[in-house]
């Protein structure tokens, strides 16, 4: 009922499902199991073509008013809406530049929604502003329950609990480590009337559990905010003295105290300055040297902007952005303007000579369609010799990952004390390192006095990291729903029994077998073929597939970093980071403008206020400028070509790419052959940045998230554009001419849509004013598409395949739909929630509508066979089913029931299994939706549904024993499904940790 689902090459992720009564052993069914993945990737080619059909949509006719829904009722058409989907009154907020300090935002706005009991929580209300929406459709009549219950704009809320002077509010965990002096700090959801306080002055103090000692103010700097703008999640830090009594390797509890607390002045920064800044340095294949500056008060020649991030008692932080800048003694004839772009991360620990720095080094600076200068130029591939880091008389640098590129500090030869690290060594043959257009890479490190004791191997960021604590009146991720997008409770694991070992222990356990499995091939430079299985190549050591679009459910999930969240574990979170490495490293989509930020689509609008390209995240569909040369791209650079002529491309650059008429190679050592993640696989890559985001507030890990969030606006802009001869586009604007022309009658939308409207609705959460009012009309006129095109069972997903019956009909595919539910609750919860009730309203009932057909619907089915050797029984929507006839838009849906009747399919129109990993969130959703604070929860139809689906446990005792049991194993883990689910049950008081 559990287990995520088998894989195959024409099954989506998350079908086939191990029945609890299967008749083959575990350890034979985990073989079939690997030998079925194997048998997946070896059948998986490269495609790049167009796979949202678009062309079938290119002739528009006219539409049908008045058709029905698929119960009888009839859809009403859509009309524009009378007033723009305002907000209700936000409470004041910090502007942009106040809110890196950590200071200035006075969250004041409606209580956001925790758990409470049934019948203490208060019954919605709307604000004068709120009533100005547009008003949302009434919700249908279930045709087998009968009327739906009424969407609640508020799910229950937890009344925060007191927080008077001194009251401690939560708990956090650290295991301790060997410094005796450091800044702890962590990320903590806070209710919303938290306010992070005035000038000087702070809300939150840090004291260890059971001492009578002072609190230690503690510096709180803002990560998320709500759709009101109110505070969401926080960073505490505090620089603490760790008692001699505590032992390294222990877990000890911090105590986080809620009151007014004097906030010190912030510590003076170590970080060397002037002359003694530190700086990065490469060199090209004629010799000319190029450098990049790590300043922070200065703004050398390389340097475009320096940006304060925090300011505080425990921590300075800023962000350095430019470009490796041609030095002086380079030959003005053959130098290029620039080499690589780079965004330098810096946090100076407190005064403590310690520093973390954080590097991204990428290949994808532009100007959009704005001025050219010989800072912003495009290059093409780029070749250079090696990535060396200069430190002052007295520094060192550690490393969390000593890869077989990371070379040993030496003595600065024309520069008396100061030492020189090989970030990337180089190749020991003689030839130059390459990277392609778009290319990118990070690396981490703290930067130190030689003098300080070294920090643990992870590094500094790592070493003070805490985790918030359940407890009883406590604020903690199983309390207040303020996880990822999709704001939802985490759940507390502690009834896992694996290996002998329970609770946190078996957790940590498997987190540091799944951490090992990246760091080994890391510090080898080696493959282990699970999960790594490329060898290094230079700069890049990749995990995954080569092809952006591997198939199958594994690394699709809707919740990253809670097992480490729940284990308070640094093994757990140093394995988020080697993912985000090991993954940036094979995502060559970088474009940003020289000052650091993604280009997005204002950036590349033209005069006509136009995008001049036909933009993709899949199939090489990029900017001009960026394509390869063997694709059409701009000519070679004479660097190139003198690499090429003089034999000097590395061994993992093979073929003839730099050609017109050339070709990128396939060979598995080809750095060229290994894909970015694809748009409807993005998920795979964007769940690191935002485990990272909401666990450790990393600012490295945010601007990537702001960077996905822009390339998915770049694709699904409201803009014209340029088309292609081949192609309509699929723009949000072409959509829109699309459903408006067809009504009700859906759109190939899937799961590309649905990663892409999580990551805009997770950076929303992050954003300052000036983005979110750029980004807010571009969200309404998303909810303006569902709204239209959505057919009569609430569902917009229609495409036409050979692979779902033969491409017969047009069709649905189960485990899509989820996911485009979880964007419509990753968007209600990020953007819309007591801020635009309008928009709230229309994707709440659009959502549970599309419920009722799925689970209460004609494709709601007990399943009863053979699947991979083994007995099934489950219960759920069929993993595909038809939903119009072949020809697009044009032709009525089949869930129209004045043209076909009520709860019409086709006879042949079914898939022949039943999806079981995602089904449970959506109707998780729907409960908090429609939720009546009167009645047990389990009168409501959607939560009791949930176990009524998978095997039908019945009972939530039943259930839970399955949760636990297919946690014990990897393969059948889905928590990272399940787990806003669980913690609802938890939170609800229905189901223990």
């Amino acid at each position: 009922m559990i287990s995520p689902s088998l894989s195959s090459r024409d099954l989506p992720p998350g079908t086939a499902h191990r029945s609890r009564c299967a008749s083959l052993a575990p350890s034979l069914f985990r073989t079939l199991l690997a030998l079925s993945c194997a048998w997946v990737v070896a059948c998986a080619q490269p495609q790049e073509v167009d796979r949202t059909s678009s062309s079938r949509f290119a002739d528009l006719e006219s539409h049908r008013p008045g058709e029905s829904r698929w119960d009888g009722t009839v859809v009403p058409q859509y009309q524009e809406p009378q007033a723009p989907l305002a907000p209700a009154a936000d409470p004041p907020a910090a502007s942009s530049e106040t809110l890196p300090t950590g200071r200035g935002l006075a969250a004041e706005g409606p209580s956001r929604r925790s758990v409470t009991l049934p019948g203490t929580e208060p019954k919605p209300s709307q604000s004068p502003a709120q009533a100005t929406d547009a008003p949302a459709p009434a919700a249908p009549a279930s045709p087998l329950l009968g009327a739906a219950p009424e969407v609640q704009a508020d799910p229950p809320a937890t009344a925060p609990p007191d927080t008077s002077p001194g009251q401690v509010v939560a708990e956090m965990e650290w295991p301790v480590g060997s410094r005796r002096q450091l800044v702890l700090h962590g990320t903590l959801p806070v209710p919303a009337d938290f306010s992070l306080g005035a000038a000087g002055r702070t809300p939150l103090a840090l004291r260890w559990r059971g001492s009578s000692d002072e609190p230690v103010p503690a510096q709180v700097t803002l990560v998320t905010r709500s759709a009101t703008g109110a505070a969401s999640v926080v960073e505490v830090q505090a620089p603490m003295e760790v008692p001699a009594r505590l032992r390294v390797g222990s877990r000890q509890r911090l105590e986080v105290l809620h009151g007014d607390f004097a906030l010190p002045e912030p510590a003076a920064s170590t970080w060397p300055t002037g002359d003694n800044a530190p700086y990065l340095s490469t060199e090209d294949v004629f010799g000319n040297r190029y450098h990049f500056v790590i300043a922070r008060d200065t703004q050398p020649e390389s340097v475009s902007t320096v940006r304060v991030l925090q300011s505080g008692p425990a921590s300075q932080q800023w962000r350095t952005a430019g470009v490796f800048w041609p030095t002086e003694s380079s030959e003005a004839s053959t130098r290029l303007p620039h080499m690589m772009g780079v965004q330098a991360y810096v946090t100076d620990w407190g005064g403590s000579s310690h520093a973390t720095l954080d590097l991204r080094i990428h290949n994808g600076v532009t100007a959009g369609s704005g001025e050219r200068t010989a800072r912003n130029q495009p290059l093409g591939t780029v070749y250079w010799k090696s990535i060396d880091l200069h430190l002052p008389p007295g520094w060192i640098s550690d490393h969390a990952v000593r890869d077989p590129f990371l070379g040993a500090p030496r003595s600065e030869s024309d520069r008396n004390g100061w030492t020189v690290r090989s970030l990337v060594s180089p190749m020991e043959d003689g030839t130059l390192h390459m990277m392609g257009p778009q290319a990118q890479f990070v690396r981490r490190m703290t930067v130190r006095l030689q003098k300080e004791q070294a920090p643990k191997r992870e590094g500094a960021f790592i070493e003070g990291l805490c985790f918030a604590m359940a407890g009883p009146e406590r604020w903690s991720w199983n309390s207040i729903p303020a996880y990822f997008a999709q704001r939802g409770l985490l759940p507390n694991l502690g009834g896992i029994r694996s290996g002998g070992q329970r609770g946190v222990a078996a957790w940590e356990a498997r987190l540091l077998q799944e951490r090992d499995l990246l760091l080994g091939p890391l510090r080898s430079g080696r493959p282990n073929d699970n999960p790594v299985r490329a060898a290094v190549m230079g700069w890049s050591h990749p995990e995954g597939y080569p092809h952006g679009y591997a198939v199958g459910g594994m690394g699709i999930p809707f919740l990253s970093g809670h097992r480490t969240a729940y284990a308070a574990s640094h093994v757990g979170y140093e394995r988020i980071e080697l993912l985000h490495r090991m993954n940036v490293a094979r995502q060559p989509d970088a474009q940003y403008a020289e000052n650091g930020d993604p280009i997005g689509v204002a950036g590349w609008l033209d005069e006509r206020g136009a995008v001049p390209f036909d933009f993709r995240q899949n199939g090489f569909m990029v900017p001009p400028e960026f394509q390869f040369v063997c694709k059409g791209g701009p000519a070679p650079s004479a660097h190139v070509l003198e690499v090429a002529r003089r034999g000097l491309r590395p061994p993992y650059d093979p073929g003839n790419p730099h050609e017109a008429g050339g070709a990128l190679p396939r060979e598995p050592h080809a750095l060229l052959a290994w894909m970015g993640h694809d748009d409807q696989h993005m998920i795979r890559y964007s769940k690191n940045h935002k485990a990272l985001v909401w666990l450790g507030n990393d600012p490295l890990a945010k601007d990537g998230l702001f960077h996905v969030a822009s390339l998915f606006h770049l694709w699904f802009h409201n803009h014209s554009h340029q088309k292609v001869e081949w192609s309509h586009g699929v723009t949000l604007r072409t959509y829109l001419t699309w459903a408006r022309a067809h009504p009700g009658h859906g759109l190939p939308m899937g799961r590309e849509h649905a990663w892409g409207l999580d990551a805009m609705s997770a950076a929303y959460q992050l954003a300052d004013d000036a983005w979110r009012a750029e980004a807010l009309p571009w969200f309404q006129k998303v909810v303006e598409l569902f709204q239209v095109a959505s057919m009569p069972n609430g569902l917009v997903h229609r495409v036409n395949l050979d692979s779902l019956f033969g491409g017969r009909y047009d069709a649905a595919q189960t485990y899509q739909l989820m996911f485009l539910m979880h964007a419509q609750r990753a968007m209600n919860e990020s953007v819309f929630r007591e801020a635009h009730l309008g928009a709230f309203q229309t994707l709440a009932e659009l959502h549970n509508r599309g419920l009722d057909y799925l689970f209460f619907g004609p494709v709601f089915t007990h399943f009863q066979g053979e699947r991979y050797g083994q007995r099934t029984s489950v219960r759920g929507p069929y993993h595909r089913f038809a939903v119009g006839p072949k020809g697009g838009p044009g032709e009525p849906p089949f869930c129209d029931a004045a043209r076909w009747g009520p709860n019409y399919l086709p006879e042949d129109g079914f898939g022949e299994y039943v999806d079981t990993a995602y089904l449970w969130a959506p109707l998780e959703y729907g409960f908090w939706l429609t939720r009546d604070p009167q009645a047990a929860p389990l009168d409501n139809r959607y939560l009791r549904r949930t176990l009524e689906i998978g095997s039908a446990p019945g009972r939530v005792e039943k259930l839970a024993e399955e949760f636990w049991r297919s946690c014990t194993h990897p393969v059948d883990d889905n928590t990272h499904n399940l787990g806003t689910y669980i913690g609802t049950l938890q939170a609800l008081g229905l189901m223990d940790g």
